[in-house]
C-alpha cells in the first residue's frame, strides 16, 4: 500500500481539535459561576435582615472576605491541577493554604470576642451546606474530566472544599447568628470531612 493511501485513510475521519482553556480562563469561568450560585442561594434564602450593620463589623467582614479568598485560591489551584504539568506553576498551589491560614486567624480572633448565644439548631445548618454544595461539586469536577490531571486526589479535595466554602458563604450571609462556637461546629469543622470525601471522589471521578 502506498504511503499516500495510508495517510489518506488515517486522516479522512479526523476532526479539528478544540483549543483547551487556559488556567486563567478556566478559573474566571469557575469563579464567576460559583459567585452567581451564591447570589442565587442568597436570593432564595434571603440575606439576614441585619446584613448591612454586620458588614460594618470588621470580624464578620473579614470572615466573608477570607471565605472568598478560599474559594478563589482553591478554584485557581484546581484550574492548574487540571493540567498534567500544573501549567508549570507550583507556587499558586499554595494559595489555598495561605487562604485557610488567614481564615483560621480570623476565626480565632472572632472566638476571643464571642459572647453570642448558641442557637438551638445545628444539624440543619450542616444539612443545608451539604445539600447546597452538591451542584458546585459537579460544576467543579465535571470540566476537569476533559483535561488530564495527574493529581486527581488533590484536585478532588480542593474542588469539594471550594464547593463547601461556596455554600458555607451563602449560608453565612443568610443565617442570622454570630455564635462562633456554632459556626465552628456546624459550618466550618465539617470541611475536614468533606476533604476526605473529595479525595475519594477525585480518585474515582478524575481517574483516566
Amino acid at each position: 500500500m502506498q504511503t499516500d493511501t495510508i495517510i489518506s485513510q488515517l486522516t479522512e475521519d479526523l476532526k479539528p481539535a478544540h483549543k483547551m482553556a487556559t488556567p486563567v480562563s478556566l478559573f474566571i469561568r469557575t469563579t464567576l459561576g460559583l459567585l452567581l450560585y451564591v447570589c442565587v442561594l442568597v436570593y432564595f434564602e434571603h440575606a439576614r435582615p441585619d446584613i448591612m450593620s454586620q458588614l460594618g463589623n470588621p470580624f464578620y467582614l473579614a470572615e466573608i472576605i477570607s471565605l472568598l479568598f478560599i474559594i478563589a485560591g482553591s478554584a485557581y489551584s484546581v484550574a492548574l491541577l487540571a493540567f498534567p504539568d500544573t501549567y508549570q506553576r507550583k507556587f499558586p498551589l499554595l494559595f489555598p493554604v495561605l487562604a485557610f491560614a488567614v481564615f483560621v486567624c480570623v476565626l480565632a480572633m472572632e472566638y476571643g470576642q464571642d459572647n453570642s448565644p448558641l442557637p438551638s439548631h445545628g444539624i440543619e445548618c450542616l444539612t443545608c451546606i451539604l445539600v447546597f454544595c452538591l451542584p458546585p461539586i459537579v460544576f467543579m469536577l465535571y470540566p476537569i474530566r476533559n483535561y488530564a490531571t495527574t493529581h486527581p486526589i488533590m484536585a478532588g479535595i480542593l474542588s469539594t472544599l471550594t464547593a463547601f466554602s461556596t455554600s458555607a458563604l451563602a449560608l453565612r450571609i443568610s443565617e442570622q447568628t454570630n455564635s462562633i462556637v456554632h459556626l465552628l461546629t456546624w459550618h466550618y469543622v465539617p470541611m475536614l470531612g468533606i476533604a476526605v470525601i473529595g479525595a475519594i471522589l477525585g480518585k474515582i471521578v478524575l481517574k483516566w
